[in-house]
């Protein structure tokens, strides 16, 4: 049993993100697990890699259930609107979908990715606003000499424009806030 797990660890890695147990492999429930992942957008080469992980156990995938099942399941994953989460979560599209339905998503795509680049360009102004009030809380407190007041005033000019920039963006970023 040992060396059988053995022989399957480096398989089961290259499995990815779903690697399959021989519980799994016994249970034979090709059809669930072809839609899911069809639905999370993963390669049909991962079949091979179950084939592989499985046929240590003895056991052959049913691929053309497998591959109905997947097919559905990209149906689900090949939307506009998947595409559109997909960019607004930081996320790529896996190069899975047919030719057709990746030109339909690849606007919704843009649209989110920009949505996150704007959220991650106000969340870096909110962590150097939090940074320089915590310089103003340290280091500007009770008697200041006029330099010291000088550069509290600046380091206050910097907060406000900064709250500026953010409020800017949240501007901006409502034109990017859902889809279509």
């Amino acid at each position: 049993m040992i060396r059988r797990l053995a022989l399957l660890l480096p398989l089961i890695a290259l499995a990815g993100c779903d690697p399959i147990s021989e519980d799994e492999c016994r249970a034979g429930n090709w059809q669930e697990r072809g839609f899911a992942d069809g639905q999370a957008g993963r390669s049909v080469a991962v079949l091979e890699k179950y084939a592989e992980i499985c046929g240590g156990f003895g056991i052959t995938p049913m691929r053309d259930i497998y591959l109905a099942a997947r097919t559905q399941g990209l149906g689900l994953y090949c939307t506009p609107a998947n595409a559109y989460d997909i960019g607004r979560n930081g996320n790529r599209i896996n190069a899975v979908c047919p030719v057709d339905q990746a030109k339909r998503m690849a606007p919704a795509f843009r649209k989110g990715a920009r949505y996150h680049d704007l959220t991650e360009e106000m969340d870096a102004i909110d962590r150097e606003i939090s940074s320089l009030k915590a310089q103003l809380a340290e280091h500007f407190v009770g008697e200041l000499t006029d330099v010291q007041r000088a550069e509290a005033r600046g380091i206050r000019r910097d907060i406000r424009s900064l709250e500026h920039d953010k409020f800017r963006l949240s501007f901006d970023r409502r034109a990017y806030d859902g889809w279509p």
